[in-house]
């Protein structure tokens, strides 16, 4: 599960967690910035990555492979959050680490594609992954639904329904009352 990229003069680079930390520390610190728009870097962000990165590494990263990692941690970073979620899941608080037998995570492969890295590669720096991603990924454990399409990377909002009876004194967080 390495993953290789070719940069500027074809010099490659192997992703390992070190230069992953790097990458998500300087991503972090130019959203802090603010030198990103709509979750994603801006031109002066990304310039600022590539300098911050080379300076770091010594690898010139050019924005489409900062865009893949970008995707590939996104990608990792949402199954993680799915996974972690289920009922009856285990997840070590010192190392991020989920913690369940063979066949849990061999059911898991089969549901969710990007499980399996997740089972051979515990995420890294999920603090760093949180505050990159935390805000855009919205599932089933957040109030996704058959019918609503597929599971995937929206801006979560809270919704409430404003219509009480007489005698609540709580909002309502149920659309519909379902008589059976």
């Amino acid at each position: 599960n390495v993953v290789v990229f070719f940069l500027k003069g074809n010099k490659k680079i192997t992703w390992n967690d070190n230069k992953t930390h790097t990458f998500l520390e300087i991503f972090v610190s130019e959203q802090e910035e603010e030198n990103w728009k709509e979750a994603l870097l801006s031109k002066e962000g990304k310039e600022r990555l590539i300098d911050k990165f080379e300076q770091a590494t010594g690898y010139k990263l050019v924005c489409k492979k900062i865009k893949n990692h970008y995707d590939s941690l996104k990608t990792w970073y949402t199954a993680y959050k799915r996974l972690s979620k289920k009922n009856g899941v285990h997840v070590n608080q010192t190392t991020n680490e989920i913690e369940m037998d063979s066949e849990w995570w061999d059911d898991r492969s089969n549901e969710i594609p990007e499980a399996s890295h997740i089972r051979n590669k515990p995420l890294q720096d999920l603090d760093l992954l949180e505050k990159i991603f935390s805000d855009a990924y919205i599932g089933t454990e957040d109030g996704w639904a058959v019918g609503n399409g597929p599971d995937g990377y929206v801006q979560a909002e809270e919704h409430v329904n404003d219509t009480q009876t007489e005698g609540d004194d709580q909002e309502s967080f149920f659309s519909e009352t379902q008589n059976n």
